[in-house]
């Protein structure tokens, strides 16, 4: 655990290894946190208990959730610019684990990491689901480990203990339809985080590779007809807008951290909460019961009702 200190404010920086035995010093000295989505429900509900009767505020790190674009989306979503939503596909890519002979990292060890691509970057999609569509009701997982071994850093072979892809349905309390998957061995690919939402009155996509753009379509435009149109979300009227460069002048993923500690820094000098834009404690208990679910679905091949 790391954090910062000064009389009038204290601030604990979690990591997921070890949360158990540090959120406790965290929230009697420190007295604020911001945490990570890598945690299991079962966790997350002794920290719950102990945040119950503490006076603190609290965010989960979904980055995800500041970067402009994905703040556009949701602003269309809420204006209704899409009708009812009907579907949410969400899907993440790299080539990271590709190599059977790259090393065995904690992310192959289930005592550390509970999981790999899952809860290391699924829950992210599983966020972005929650914060664009709604809560999921059900889900189906499957899960795969394409490398069984791997050499450690002593030289010796280690068994993977994780999965190095995942694949899940979601049906949504709402009634939309949805998919999450993510993959660490996508030959080509680096950080292709991507997702498209689909309503009665329209579209809207995301690449993270692309992360200043917003593609959409409207049923309504016109002329009528035709397919997605790009958005580069850099203009003043949009999130964030005049906040660092002049129009068309885009922005990196780390203006995403930047933003999410300033929103929540912004909220324990106000005594408010983070919600909704940041994650809240309860956004990330949410969170961890789907992750469990699709592995309960992947553990016993059925489908799993929340």
């Amino acid at each position: 655990m790391s954090h910062v200190e000064t009389p009038e404010i204290g601030v604990g920086l979690l990591g997921s290894a070890g949360m158990g035995r540090a959120h406790a010093h965290a929230l009697t000295v420190l007295g604020h946190l911001f945490w990570p989505p890598t945690v299991r429900a079962r966790l997350v509900r002794v920290v719950g208990r102990d945040l119950a009767r503490a006076d603190v505020v609290t965010m989960v790190g979904f980055n995800y959730r500041f970067l402009p674009a994905i703040q556009l989306a949701r602003r269309l979503v809420s204006e209704g610019r899409l009708g009812r939503i009907l579907h949410f596909r969400g899907r993440f890519a790299d080539n990271s684990f590709l190599d059977p002979a790259a090393p065995f990292t904690w992310h192959q060890d289930a005592a550390l990491a509970g999981s790999n691509t899952l809860l290391d970057v699924g829950s992210h999609l599983i966020d972005l689901a929650r914060f664009l569509v709604g809560e999921p009701a059900a889900v189906t997982g499957a899960l795969a480990t394409f490398t069984a071994e791997r050499p450690s850093p002593g030289g010796e072979l280690r068994r993977v203990e994780t999965e190095d892809a995942f694949e899940a349905t979601v049906e949504f309390a709402n009634a939309a339809l949805g998919s999450v998957s993510a993959s660490n061995a996508a030959a080509g690919r680096r950080a292709h985080l991507t997702f498209e939402l689909n309503g009665t009155r329209g579209t809207v996509t995301f690449d993270l590779e692309r992360l200043n753009s917003l593609f959409v379509h409207f049923v309504d435009d016109v002329p009528g007809g035709g397919g997605l149109r790009e958005i580069h979300v850099t203009d003043l009227d949009h999130p964030y807008g005049g906040d660092w460069w002049p129009p068309g002048h885009g922005l990196g993923w780390e203006a995403s951290l930047v933003h999410e500690l300033h929103h929540l820094l912004n909220a324990i000098a106000t005594d408010r909460s983070v919600a909704p834009l940041g994650a809240t404690f309860d956004d990330g208990y949410r969170c961890a019961v789907v992750c469990d679910a699709i592995l309960e679905s992947a553990r016993t091949g059925r489908r799993v009702v929340m």
